[in-house]
Order: structure tokens, then C-alpha cells, then sequence
């Protein structure tokens, strides 16, 4: 079991150690080969151009191995409404068929469901499913939904892996 996140600030980083923390799944930060400014209006531009224009950033991170993984979280912060570029970059760059994911995201206002039609295309696009989703705000919701579903996910027994 994996988890592969990206995040800008900070949050989702924290939300994916604890995802990691309640299951035990290793854990890989995407990182863009430009690293993105972090001054917010320069941020802003630079990820809706590459929304506007469909850009996929490079990655600094391209040797993810993936072969033993059935179960991969993939965690992210949303930005106006969907995943950031990079995700999308994630997904078409590795060999995903057949892998179950997890999606979570961190947003101030915007849950995943939100987005989840725009990014479900993309996974199915690169031959995996989507098998479940979760707002990843606060230590609480992450352990709400590991719990909720009793997922025994140290030993891939989520959803019959």
C-alpha cells in the first residue's frame, strides 16, 4: 500500500502523515521539477494557467515504483474546484492498470466530492479505479474514514485487495 500526495503548503502533507500513521503505508511526496513559488498571487497565476492550458508539470520525483502496490492513496490539496496539474502528471506518467485508489484532498472550502467527475476521468484514463474518496481536513475526518470502514489496510483486506 502507497500513499502519493502533493502539497503546496503544507496541509495535505500533514494529512497524508496521518493517513500513514493509521496505515502503515509507505509514503511519497510529488514534487514538481519547477518548484512552485510561494507567493500566493504568483501561485495563482502559474496553477491556472496550467489548468487553462492543460499543462502537465514535470516531476522532480519519477521513479515511484509501483509494482507491488494494489491500493494507492492519493492525496492533494484542491484548487478551484479539482486536483492540481501535477496529479494529472502523476497519472499519465506511471503505469497504474488494475490499481484500486483512494483519493483525499484538503481545501478550505471545496469538499472532494466537488471535484471527483473531473479526476475520476483522469484515473480511468490511466487504467485504475477509483474506489473511494474522503475530505482530509483534520486528524478527525481521516480517522473517521479509516474507521468507518473498518479497513484493515496493513494488509491490503480493504475492499477484498
Amino acid at each position: 500500500m502507497l500513499i502519493v500526495y502533493f502539497s503546496q503548503t503544507g496541509r495535505t502533507q500533514k494529512a497524508a502523515m496521518e493517513v500513514q500513521k493509521l496505515t502503515g503505508a509507505k509514503l511519497v511526496r510529488l514534487q514538481p521539477k519547477i518548484t512552485y513559488p510561494t507567493d500566493y498571487e504568483q501561485l495563482i497565476d502559474i496553477a491556472k494557467t496550467e489548468m487553462r492550458q492543460d499543462v502537465r508539470p514535470a516531476l522532480a520525483n519519477t521513479t515511484i515504483d509501483l509494482a507491488d502496490e494494489t491500493l494507492i492513496f492519493v492525496g492533494y490539496p484542491t484548487w478551484w474546484y479539482q486536483q492540481p496539474m501535477i496529479i494529472n502528471t502523476f497519472f499519465e506518467t506511471y503505469d497504474l492498470q488494475h490499481k484500486a485508489i483512494i483519493l483525499f484532498s484538503t481545501s478550505a472550502s471545496t469538499p472532494v466530492s466537488e471535484g471527483l467527475p473531473v479526476i475520476k476521468k483522469v484515473v480511468t484514463a490511466a487504467g485504475a479505479k477509483v474506489i473511494d474518496s474522503f475530505t482530509a481536513n483534520s486528524k478527525r475526518n481521516i480517522k473517521k474514514f479509516i474507521e468507518a470502514r473498518q479497513l484493515d489496510l496493513r494488509h491490503n483486506r480493504a475492499l477484498g485487495l
